[in-house]
């Protein structure tokens, strides 16, 4: 994980901030100009992501993503749903159905049968600053299964990365 940088600068009483993560403020005692670090997760050579902490969202590549849970439909079927936003300009961006898995006890593995980006397929122009949902279909898994041992999705905007949670509970 690499850090960037928030930059914020305050000058007097009044506040304004930026969606860039550049905040410029006033403040009764002064000018003040402050740095503070902000992860921001780099896309390691193996391409994969392994993400420790479920209910964090992780910033890849200018995107943050945010897992929102994997859900068992009526018919054993799992959905998978992500949050993407785009914090720079306008880009492509897709998620590949082949390459994404998960994992359930006793290591049944099961490729993922579609994924939908908003109201589409599996490719989009991701447009600056508008959250974007991302959702994958798994083919049913035992009725008996509360959790999902890995839960690997497969992404790119203008390169491939994996992101791999594991013990992924159902709802």
């Amino acid at each position: 994980m690499a850090l960037g940088l928030t930059l914020s600068i305050a000058l007097g009483a009044a506040k304004l901030a930026w969606d860039n993560g550049i905040r410029v403020g006033w403040e009764d005692d002064g000018p003040q100009i402050v740095l503070t670090p902000v992860a921001i997760e780099q896309i390691p050579p193996s391409g994969t992501i392994s993400v420790k902490n479920i209910n964090r969202a992780i910033e890849v590549d200018r995107l943050a993503i945010k897992f929102n849970g994997c859900r068992k439909g009526g018919t054993k079927d799992i959905s998978c749903h992500f949050s993407v936003i785009n914090n720079a300009g306008d880009l492509g961006f897709g998620a590949s159905r082949s390459d994404s898995k998960i994992v359930e006890k006793g290591n049944y593995i099961y490729e993922a049968r579609s994924v939908k980006i908003a109201n589409g397929g599996s490719s989009i122009e991701l447009y600056s600053k508008i959250e974007t949902p991302v959702i994958f279909t798994f083919p049913g898994v035992a009725s008996d299964v509360k959790k999902l041992e890995v839960l690997e999705v497969y992404m790119e905007s203008g390169s491939w990365f994996k992101i791999q949670y594991r013990n992924v509970p159902l709802e």
